[in-house]
């Protein structure tokens, strides 16, 4: 049915980038998941339902992960699939450019959501959310094919999206690509809320901008520099726990 070698590489990654993730203070209350899009199917790798368990973020193991079909339904794991299985699959079946997807709860990224004050490109590493994060009034479980086609409509071609009083919704090509969008998702928060209680915030002008990246700057490199960072931190932390 699908790649086994290649199955077992991504749900190893999944935890990998949760672990950032959760690390990183994305995942308030170890709160949160992430998918991935098998590359070359229409199955998708989530965390199942572990709640239930008592458990939390920190302890997800790949045995964990579950394999999904295209509407949510599970084809393999012990787990049952996220009640919230349908941000992902909405967003998939609509996007055939986005191979991850992350939804989470940012503490300061919420509270703009919150106040219905879009986050704003005003720095070389948010020009992605480019002319703003669109805001859903949506607070609730999306535990619905319905409420995940609100979702996906609401993101629209982007790379992000608040929902009011839930969280926020981040998307890439990758996982890695959509780990990164989660995190500038809240430091563009926190630069933005620095930057009002000094003055009024300034987005970066759209003749510095080549398409949604800065001019001389590569989607490669946009990506890429963070994600070595942020891998490179979580495996030196990983080992010395070791």
């Amino acid at each position: 049915m699908v790649d086994r070698k290649l199955v077992n590489e991504v749900k190893k990654e999944i935890i990998t980038v949760m672990m950032i993730l959760l690390d990183r203070g994305v995942f308030e209350y170890t709160a949160g998941h992430a998918s991935c899009r098998v590359p070359g199917t229409d199955y998708i790798l989530m965390p199942g339902h572990i709640h239930p368990e008592h458990r939390t973020i920190d302890s997800l193991q790949e045995d964990d992960i579950i394999l999904v079909d295209s509407d949510g339904n599970l084809m393999e794991g012990k787990l049952s699939p996220l009640g919230e299985r349908y941000i992902h699959t909405e967003i998939y079946k609509r996007r055939k450019d986005v191979g991850s997807v992350i939804h989470s709860h940012p503490v300061l990224a919420n509270a703009f959501g919150i106040a219905n004050q879009q986050i704003l490109p005003i720095s070389t590493h948010s020009t992605i959310f480019s002319p703003g994060i669109p805001i859903m009034k949506f607070s609730r479980q999306v535990d619905s094919p319905e409420a995940g086609a609100e979702v996906a409509q609401n993101l629209g071609e982007g790379f992000a999206l608040l929902l009011q009083g839930h969280g926020a919704v981040a998307v890439g090509s990758s996982l890695r690509q959509a780990c990164i969008v989660s995190i500038l998702i809240e430091d563009t928060a926190q630069m933005q809320f620095y930057a009002h209680c000094i003055g009024t915030p300034q987005t970066i002008p759209a003749e510095f901008l080549d398409d949604e990246f800065m001019k001389g700057l590569s989607q490669e490199e946009f990506f890429g520099n963070p994600w070595d960072y942020y891998y490179n931190k979580y495996l030196n932390s990983h080992n010395k726990e070791k």
